[in-house]
């Protein structure tokens, strides 16, 4: 995975007295870095940067590895110095620090802030923003610990409660990593995101069942309904909320009524679901999407060929959306519905 180291130490922004801890952080970080063959994303020639580079470079020389398979440099067209180890990446030079942050992490798969300012935390509230593990030493006094503790309650890496790990001040360098490394690996190693869609029409009763089942079975559901519009359009809405989802069920109830010129009405899905479940196939694939069907209510005729759970009642067959997910390749553990 890529990790994007974000803060340091700076004269005149930072307490003399935090240099010798921020630095060591650094270099341990360095260590478990290479330990666990992961890479870091690095944005300055400078300062902590160039320590963590230098640091790695150490390493990986002794045990007879390549440093580029560990160091990015992702620097700005306005930096003209080359670093003197790993892959350095440009990219345009922006008019704003704002724009370059976001590119950063777009590029990453995490965030680590040790240390830092203000663009520390700018970069930390970017990865919650875009649902990246983050990571924060707050046994370091800096900026970026109070995004840490006003983060969302229910955040977590791949389990429920795992991030309030990290809120243990008494967590020395070495530890903090280990315990940041092994929710890397862990994530790393899950086939697909746990960030699971549901699409509903009007009956919300259901659609808080499956979302409350969904969450015992440690599961991050993603209703389009809880997301701000920011001035898109459905659509645009649907496609940025499922670039990170890994499987998507659709609720079918009877909320409106259809059928052909002539013929009697039908109870149907709403419009809308039958479109998103289309789009969802589209986007995920046949295999990751599943349409819920509650009581008589009228299909798409193109059904065959789409996976599907007829449910009665949600609350009693819970353990029906568990075998579907194990089936789609997901870790299930059951005893959270119990």
């Amino acid at each position: 995975m890529r990790i994007l180291f974000q803060g340091g130490w700076k004269a005149g922004r930072d307490p003399q007295e935090l240099k010798e801890p921020i630095e060591h952080y650094c270099r341990r970080f360095a260590h478990h870095l290479v330990q666990n063959g992961h890479c870091v994303i690095l944005s300055d020639i400078f300062g902590c940067d160039l320590l963590i580079a230098n640091q790695v470079a150490e390493l990986t020389k002794s045990s007879g590895m390549d440093v580029k398979n560990f160091v990015t440099f992702m620097l700005s067209a306005r930096v003209r110095d080359i670093p003197p180890v790993g892959r350095v990446v440009r990219i345009p030079e922006s008019a704003w620090w704002l724009e370059e942050r976001t590119y950063w992490v777009r590029q990453a798969d995490a965030v680590i802030a040790i240390g830092g300012g203000e663009g520390t935390v700018d970069c930390v509230e970017k990865a919650f923003l875009a649902n990246k593990p983050v990571f924060v030493t707050i046994p370091i006094t800096a900026p970026a610990a109070r995004v840490w503790a006003a983060r969302s309650r229910d955040y977590f890496y791949s389990r429920p409660g795992d991030a309030e790990e990290f809120d243990d001040l008494s967590l020395d360098a070495d530890e903090f990593f280990e315990k940041m490394f092994n929710v890397i690996n862990i994530i790393q190693t899950s086939k697909y995101s746990r960030r699971v869609f549901v699409v509903h029409g009007r009956d919300h009763q259901r659609r808080d069942t499956l979302v409350e089942i969904l969450r015992k079975l440690n599961f991050i559901p993603v209703v389009l309904a809880e997301k701000g519009n920011r001035g898109l359009t459905i659509i645009e809405k649907l496609e940025r909320s499922t670039g990170d989802v890994g499987f998507a069920f659709i609720i079918y109830t009877p909320d409106d009524l259809g059928g052909l010129d002539g013929e009697d009405l039908r109870s149907r899905a709403r419009q809308n679901v039958v479109f998103e479940h289309g789009l969802l196939i589209g986007l995920l694939g046949r295999e990751r999407t599943c349409a819920v069907i509650h009581a008589e209510v009228e299909l798409p005729s193109d059904v065959n060929g789409m996976l599907f759970e007829r449910v009665t009642d949600l609350k009693t067959e819970s353990l029906a959306i568990a075998r579907v997910l194990k089936d789609a390749g997901y870790e299930v553990e059951l005893s959270g519905l119990l």
